[in-house]
């Protein structure tokens, strides 16, 4: 791969954890609003950075011809009023198509800031790196649909807040950019609950849906053809059936899903306060789907609203592992996730994931 694409993504790392580091110090102290420059300017550098790549993402083409024929294309009609207009807009006043991507990334990475109130704000410079490492790449892939999601994150706070009104209200603020994220309104009633305490359980679950999953995606198949041309997946309908990967980055994936699982009690019993089983609740139903949803290619984006706070909880869990460092297992386990998640995040690269490389930028395409 280029050096171009390692220096983007490993410079828009550093210079995000960087301010994330500035952000947190000033939460210790005093009220840190997002239009502090410590907030700002990474919102305006991921911005760009993103919002001026050029063929970055599997779905960039079919958006950019979306940008540049508008209502002459019929798969126009189906999309969600907001980046209807979005369109429409940049389409009558002949912007660059590269607005659409640059205000996309940042409706995106805006809600991914706002949603770290002040007792997660802490978690904040573990949370950005691994955002970028486990996700930039579905970002720069499902835009509509990572919009929504980003926005169902910021929601999650009122969740642990008790504010029903204002969880509803952001969830259909979102379904203006993807109608899928009204899947998530009922999840006000259960998120909050500890269903399963016991680490073993949990264990068996998975294993049982990961052995089972063959039959099950089967089954879900059959149940949810209605669902799928309801939330507008029947594009990518030719895709029910196709297979997992089952290279070593599957392996290890899953491998850190354990670990993950393992440290469970200690995560919950030290981070309870700030809304810890909300995102382990999303998240542990995800890692059940993932199984089943990873041979039905059309669902996995539903799964997004469930396994993609995955990034959220292994902040909680290197977070804890830094801050018992002193004890030798602890300090394993933290260099070996950490160097995982590095090992899958070049993996991902390497391998063009969702088209995530090469990078290229606007000006790119002239020569």
């Amino acid at each position: 791969m280029d050096f171009q694409t390692y220096f983007v993504y490993f410079s828009l790392i550093l210079v995000m954890l960087a301010f994330a580091k500035i952000s947190a110090h000033y939460a210790k102290t005093r009220h840190v609003p997002i239009t502090h420059f410590s907030f700002l300017l990474p919102i305006l550098f991921f911005s760009l950075v993103i919002g001026l790549r050029y063929m970055v993402g599997s779905d960039f083409e079919t958006y950019l011809t979306l940008i540049k024929n508008t209502t002459s294309v019929s798969y126009f009609k189906s999309i969600e009023p907001m980046f209807k207009y979005l369109m429409l807009f940049i389409e009558k006043y002949s912007l660059h198509f590269s607005y659409f991507f640059i205000i996309s990334a940042f409706i995106q990475i805006f809600f991914f800031y706002k949603s770290f109130d002040r007792p997660l704000l802490f978690l904040l410079p573990w949370a950005v790196p691994l955002f970028i490492m486990t996700e930039i790449g579905s970002l720069e892939n499902g835009v509509r649909h990572f919009t929504a999601l980003m926005m169902f994150f910021y929601s999650l706070k009122h969740i642990k807040n008790q504010k029903l009104v204002y969880y509803v209200g952001t969830i259909l603020f979102a379904s203006l950019f993807h109608k899928s994220v009204l899947l998530c309104l009922p999840l006000y009633f259960v998120a909050r609950l500890e269903v399963i305490k016991s680490v073993y359980l949990q264990f068996c679950l998975v294993l049982f849906f990961l052995v089972g999953s063959e039959f099950l995606s089967s089954l879900l198949i059959r149940l949810s053809l209605r669902l799928i041309v309801l939330f507008g997946y029947e594009n990518y309908m030719e895709s029910i059936g196709q297979g997992r990967e089952t290279g070593i980055g599957y392996f290890v994936q899953w491998f850190i899903n354990f670990i993950i699982i393992g440290f469970y009690p200690k995560l919950k019993e030290a981070y309870q306060k700030n809304g810890f089983l909300v995102y382990w609740n999303l998240f542990y139903v995800g890692l059940l789907l993932k199984p089943m949803l990873d041979l039905v290619s059309v669902l996995t984006r539903i799964n997004w609203y469930f396994y993609k706070f995955r990034f959220i909880i292994l902040a909680f869990l290197l977070h804890y592992l830094y801050q018992h460092r002193n004890n030798p297992v602890n300090m394993f386990f933290f260099l070996l996730v950490l160097f995982l998640v590095i090992f899958l995040f070049l993996i991902l690269i390497d391998k063009g994931t969702n088209q995530m490389a090469p990078f290229k930028f606007i000006w790119d395409q002239y020569y």
